[in-house]
């Protein structure tokens, strides 16, 4: 993909030497021709060589005088040495922009502990995310974007440092792609933990606090869950990108919330909190993991798996809410060797739903076993029995090419929809082979 910088932690690298750099598109070696980079005649090298304390910088016989250095490659280090009185999140996104490049973005917030009358959190009392940073992954071209000007802080910088940041918008092509950063946002599911309450004497006795809810992570480790992304549906008829987080009691399993952000165009930032009745006994992720855990056919195989000298890795356990109810849904995976070093593979999906536990190997045999129906697949699933084996390989052909548009076109449902008919069609190839001869 030519990432010269990106999330390694190589300080700089050298390109243009006398073996091409690699790269799949040419078996025969590639060559950087961004416009970024140091010349390295002799006496570059010389000082480069002292200030990174490498002696090959200086006799190399790769290096040659077309060769240049790429340096602060990482881009958070980058982002760091540019604007040090700025916070950077750890999770920056990688996106393609619409003329084909890779971009990455990089959340930046505002921080300082001096603000009054304000809760105490680690090293800071007040947090916003007001700065979005853009970096081409070829050429290191770093920008930052103001998107929060209600900030009084970052207005403050923007006087203070003339110049650093772009007097435009953020740009259209990259809004698209833009989520909530999962930093802030578990500063402030952890600042909902006791500042729900709206009861002057339950909040100084400590009453109703909550506590991020536990899940499995083997059967003798548990750990509180972390903030996840997940695609749903908010609204009715609407698919977004939401991040979101389940809460119990203190010192309880079952719920009692469940806490969202959405990512999405105007209602980006919007938080949504669902809060559960305490005399209603709601299942928690680590109660129904317990339950998965008795269930007599899921223990089964992953005795069975264990077994056989492989490693079973649990997924998170996604809590959905569906209607007036909860749908929980872990995927289950496998790797190869005890040490589980080979890629994981999932091995059943388990959804639970009204306390009916059921496993699967795809969510359409779930579904349908919960609900009596199974994704859009079934509307062409008579493909792989009534068409030839040209027909069938145009429907795939299709296929692709619809999710190819509607990818480039940003409509992420029709995507969606083809890329699950493309799946299809692949995994029931073999089927179709097998009908022909």
């Amino acid at each position: 993909p030519r990432i010269y910088y990106g999330e390694t932690k190589n300080d700089y690298v050298i390109v243009g030497t006398k073996d091409g750099e690699s790269d799949d598109l040419h078996t025969e070696g590639y060559r950087y021709s961004g416009n970024s980079g140091i010349e390295l005649n002799f006496i570059n090298r010389l000082i480069l060589s002292f200030a990174k304390t490498d002696f090959n910088l200086l006799i190399s016989n790769q290096i040659t005088d077309e060769s240049k250095i790429l340096l602060n490659t990482n881009i958070i280090e980058r982002a760091k040495k540019i604007a040090p009185f700025l916070t950077f999140d750890n999770d920056p996104t990688i996106v393609i922009d619409n003329d084909g490049s890779l971009k990455w973005i990089i959340d930046a917030y505002t921080t300082t502990k001096y603000y009054p009358y304000s809760q105490y959190n680690g090293e800071y009392n007040y947090i916003r995310n007001s700065v979005k940073v853009v970096i081409d992954a070829y050429h290191g071209t770093t920008e930052f974007y103001i998107i929060d000007k209600t900030d009084p802080i970052i207005i403050s910088y923007s006087k203070i440092y003339p110049g650093l940041f772009m007097e435009g918008e953020f740009p259209e092509s990259l809004k698209e792609h833009i989520r909530y950063p999962m930093d802030i946002f578990n500063v402030q599911a952890t600042m909902m933990q006791k500042y729900h309450v709206d009861n002057a004497s339950d909040f100084y006795q400590k009453k109703g606090l909550w506590s991020f809810a536990n899940e499995k992570t083997d059967e003798n480790t548990t750990q509180p869950v972390k903030p996840y992304y997940n695609y749903m549906s908010v609204e009715k008829g609407i698919t977004e990108l939401v991040l979101m987080i389940p809460y119990t009691l203190s010192n309880k399993d079952n719920m009692i919330a469940w806490a969202a952000v959405r990512c999405t165009g105007e209602n980006y930032g919007q938080m949504i909190v669902y809060n559960f009745s305490q005399s209603e006994n709601i299942s928690g992720p680590y109660q129904i993991e317990n339950r998965i855990d008795s269930d007599d056919n899921i223990s089964k195989d992953i005795s069975l798996w264990e077994s056989s000298g492989s490693s079973v890795i649990r997924g998170n356990l996604l809590v959905v809410p569906v209607e007036n109810n909860l749908l929980y849904v872990e995927p289950i995976y496998i790797t190869s060797g005890v040490d589980g070093s080979s890629l994981p593979q999932i091995a059943r999906i388990v959804m639970t739903y009204n306390d009916v536990v059921v496993s699967e190997s795809t969510i359409d045999k779930c579904l349908e076993k919960l609900f009596g129906f199974t994704s859009s697949s079934e509307d062409y699933t008579e493909n792989t029995t009534s068409d030839s084996l040209e027909d069938y390989l145009n429907n795939l052909v299709d296929s692709y090419n619809n999710a190819k548009e509607h990818s480039k076109n940003g409509n992420w449902e029709e995507f969606g929809k083809y890329m699950d008919e493309l799946d299809y069609y692949i995994n029931n190839i073999e089927s179709v082979l097998n009908s022909e001869q």
